[in-house]
């Protein structure tokens, strides 16, 4: 222990056993392919939990019934629970109602095998545990609704389905007592093609009739469920069945919207006299690609009806009231589309208008997106993504997108080529929000965020292998994103960059590495708004460079540079001679290091004042650092931590003494573990503590391919964030040793600092005067102490110098002492 301990065991309210002790962290799966399934096939807006606001029920194409309950307070749609678990595929059309005349609402479903079922809510709150079956008729289900067929006053439910005997039949089962209790078919018709069915009052005569696809309709002769008078809506060969009934001119009767998948286009047919006598067809518009999905609504508040479609994409086509849709949009910003069939609108944000949930398809990925209506522009913002297939990620990095003070993940999965960040929703660490920033980025390979044009939000840059071009996204605030902006295209297999002031003007600049031209190349920031110049090449020498880290090395002022080459199996460095980006010839730091794995960490490993060098094993399976001696060499041989096999290593302190230990990757079992740095000299321990260890499907998936160490809920200890990519993981694990914030005798209720974090300046307010300021690392380690001349209510306090991590800052006056946390970005 340092000779500080003394200071830790005030400021953290701990002894020294406690700080040695065990350490204990719980792992998070924040994303996982396998939890549900790999698409969405249908959803429902819906009052689950009789909370007053819409929650959202989804199934999944394996036949998972999840819903997702909204939480206002908390992010939205942020916590799905799965109601029922089956390896039996489902159908699109699933539907919440009061089955059992109970007052909350239940679900009625069906699957793969035929069956149509219900779960009861038992207790208003959404827990179902009780499955009802209605019906096993069917060979396959292709369309439900409900209604009350036969005028009792209970819903009935309509089921359009493939029988055993191959014959295609629609049919209606009686709730027979109210309380879901149903009776046997009665078969309204069979016919030789396929076709969904809805309930409507076609003829405005108080019973609810039937329509089957978008070619004919069954009128309830008796309002009793008598359907045999068969009425006509079109003869045409060549319209579609996917009919949607929806009174689109606002006449007071039910009229058929048609997505015509076949033609590409979207039309409907008028109730020209209310009593279910269609006139010909109207044609809407063309959709580019092939549509499967309608959905109609009076999504803009104007009390006419708008329509929904997919397509590629999803279009919004706004009614002027007079049913002249000429303001065709495709709301989706990512270039996705909705190809399985699934598009609902409801006021999920209680805002007073319609927001939009969709299955949604990018890059042969599937998943469900939600859009919000904006009031104030009349256009949709983003989506983000309530649940998707996530598939190969790559790297992660963490940073806080959206300004609101705590911190998010970005993730780059080459699966899919996708750029995206995950929301803590509430600051506690609930990344349940998926935000997506790009799907053109093809086989990223690296990904990292830093404000690049000084507007006070982190941008996003990411490096495309395939497409050999390394591009930036500039924030818009609060986390949206522009089109990419193409950095440099003159590169060929890039693979990494760095993001730092090269020449010392102030702003930040970018270099990169890129394995088929050998180039190490760096692009310098005109203007400090993300304007760059030519690519300025640094060097050739290095043979198939595949990282670079920036650092200064030799401790002049200006940032050097750190490569790794597999070609000659060198790690080497390049001095920046003037501060002005002028590199020196490649300085080799070892000879014969094998493997392609680009992970290295940069810190002071000894603590002597100058940056150290920690390697991973990769091929020659060992965990390495390579001390900072000054002089000629600069670097000493590799000193060797262990023979673990690794892949993955960073350095962080934690055990909280104020020396930097170790976290890697160990291989054998694909477990995150821990070396402690024994004297703060670089003297490691022989064993590992594990820190995460998720299971995986089996021990040739199980296997970890990226993480990073930061404290990620600001409690002063280091947690873990960490990738298994075969498997689509990305989990956060939590340590739960310490609450650096437990303090005796300190109080936070009258202390505050602004803005939390910051990069420059913080306003020091206290409802007291006070006289001193004290800012301590997560160590407690005194790193400044200001002594003010005359006590203060307020007192602006510059921490540019600090380096970005957490800090605790104390006020002191009349022996009194009151602190608080600080994030330094």
């Amino acid at each position: 222990m340092k000779n500080y301990l003394y200071i830790l065991v005030i400021f953290f309210c701990s002894t020294y056993s406690v700080l040695n002790a065990q350490k204990k962290f719980e792992d998070n799966v924040i994303t996982n392919n396998h939890n549900y399934g790999s698409s969405i096939s249908g959803s429902h807006a819906a009052d689950i939990d009789g909370d007053g606001d819409l929650d959202v029920i989804a199934y999944y194409y394996e036949g998972n019934l999840v819903w997702y309950e909204n939480k206002p307070n908390k992010g939205g749609l942020v916590e799905p629970k799965v109601i029922y678990k089956s390896n039996n595929g489902s159908n699109s059309n699933l539907f919440a109602v009061d089955i059992d005349k109970d007052g909350d609402l239940d679900i009625f479903a069906s699957d793969s095998n035929g069956k149509v079922f219900w779960h009861e809510n038992l207790d208003g709150l959404g827990n179902f545990e009780k499955k009802h079956l209605i019906t096993e008729d069917s060979e396959s289900v292709s369309s439900l609704d409900y209604y009350d067929i036969d005028g009792d006053g209970d819903y009935d439910v309509l089921i359009s389905f493939n029988s055993f005997d191959y014959k295609y039949q629609t049919a209606w089962y009686e709730n027979k007592n109210g309380k879901g209790d149903f009776g046997v078919k009665q078969t309204i018709t069979t016919i030789d093609s396929y076709g969904s069915s809805f309930v409507e009052d076609i003829d405005l005569d108080g019973d609810g009739d039937v329509i089957i696809g978008s070619k004919f309709w069954f009128e309830n002769i008796d309002g009793k469920g008598t359907f045999t008078q068969k009425h006509k809506i079109t003869n045409e060969r060549e319209v579609s069945n996917n009919g949607f009934p929806i009174d689109i001119d606002n006449d007071g009767d039910i009229d058929v919207l048609v997505a015509e998948g076949y033609y590409d286009r979207l039309l409907w047919y008028e109730n020209t006299d209310g009593l279910g006598t269609f006139g010909a067809k109207k044609i809407i518009g063309n959709i580019s690609g092939d549509i499967s999905a309608v959905f109609a609504d009076d999504i803009d508040g104007d009390n006419d009806i708008d329509i929904l479609i997919d397509g590629d994409g999803l279009y919004y086509f706004i009614n002027d009231g007079e049913e002249k849709f000429t303001g065709r949009k495709n709301i989706y910003k990512i270039g996705s589309n909705s190809n399985n069939g699934v598009i609902i609108a409801a006021d999920i944000d209680g805002d007073g208008d319609k927001d939009v949930i969709s299955s949604c398809v990018t890059n042969q990925k599937s998943g469900m997106a939600y859009s919000e209506y904006d009031q104030s522009t009349g256009e949709f913002k983003a989506e983000y993504i309530l649940s998707e297939y996530f598939s190969n990620p790559i790297g992660s990095f963490p940073v806080d997108i959206d300004n609101d003070g705590d911190l998010d993940i970005l993730v780059a999965s080459n699966g899919d080529n996708r750029i995206s960040w995950f929301e803590d929703v509430n600051g506690k660490q609930k990344f349940s929000i998926r935000h997506i920033i790009s799907t053109t980025v093809y086989s990223p390979k690296f990904v990292i965020a830093e404000d690049i044009d000084n507007d006070g939000d982190m941008d996003v840059f990411a490096v495309s292998e395939s497409g050999n071009k390394i591009i930036w996204f500039k924030n818009q605030g609060n986390g949206v994103f522009g089109d990419e902006i193409v950095l440099t295209a003159d590169v060929k297999s890039p693979q990494m960059v760095a993001i730092t002031d090269i020449d010392k003007d102030g702003n930040l600049d970018v270099v990169s590495v890129s394995r088929r031209d050998d180039k190490i190349a760096w692009y310098k920031n005109l203007d400090g708004l993300g304007n760059f110049g030519e690519q300025q090449i640094i060097s050739t020498e290095s043979d198939e460079p595949l990282c670079i880290y920036t650092a200064d090395f030799d401790n002049d002022g200006d940032n050097d540079l750190f490569i790794k080459s597999i070609n000659d199996r060198q790690i080497s460095w390049y001095k920046n001679e003037d501060g002005k980006g002028n590199f020196s010839a490649k300085q080799v730091i070892s000879y014969g290091v094998s493997g392609t794995n680009p992970n290295f960490d940069i810190d002071d490993i000894d603590n002597d004042g100058d940056l150290d060098i920690l390697t991973p094993s990769d091929d020659d399976s060992d965990l390495a650092w390579y001390e900072n001696i000054g002089g000629d060499r600069q670097f000493s041989y590799s000193k060797r931590i262990s023979y673990s096999s690794t892949k993955y290593c960073e350095l962080a302190d934690m055990d909280l003494d104020g020396d930097l230990d170790v976290v890697f990757e160990y291989g054998p079992n694909n477990n995150i573990k821990w070396y402690e740095n024994l004297d703060g000299k670089g003297d490691f321990q022989t064993y590992g503590t594990t820190i995460s260890s998720v299971p995986g499907d089996n021990w040739t998936t199980n296997s970890i391919t990226n993480f990073f160490v930061k404290d990620m809920d600001f409690d002063g200890d280091i947690d873990v964030v960490s990738i298994k990519r075969r498997e689509d993981k990305l989990i956060y694990t939590e340590n739960l040793k310490v609450n650096t914030l437990s303090v005796h005798g300190y109080s936070i209720h009258n202390f505050s600092v602004h803005p939390n974090p910051s990069r420059n300046i913080v306003n020091v307010k206290n409802k007291n005067v006070f006289n001193t300021i004290t800012i301590y690392g997560v160590s407690g380690r005194v790193l400044k102490n200001i002594e003010l001349k005359k006590p203060k209510l307020t007192h602006q306090l510059n921490v540019s110098n600090l380096s970005p991590g957490v800090y605790f800052i104390e006020i002191k006056s009349n022996k009194k002492k009151e602190i608080v946390k600080f994030l330094k970005e």
